[in-house]
């Protein structure tokens, strides 16, 4: 299965909603308050893996 890049960021997105920051997945606020996701090399880990899941 391969995603276009414009519907990557949607997925990337979809799939941090499951992921807790103990899956790896983080949120990074500046100080106006804008956040940017993050992921630690487990939480590349498991987005890899739910990737996967949805592929089935």
């Amino acid at each position: 299965m391969t995603i276009p890049a414009s519907g990557l960021h949607d997925l990337i997105d979809k799939i941090a909603e499951q992921l807790e920051p103990e899956d790896g997945c983080l949120w990074f606020y500046d100080t106006n308050d804008q956040a940017t996701l993050g992921f630690t090399e487990r939480g590349i880990e498991s987005l890899k893996e739910l990737i996967a899941d949805q592929k089935r």
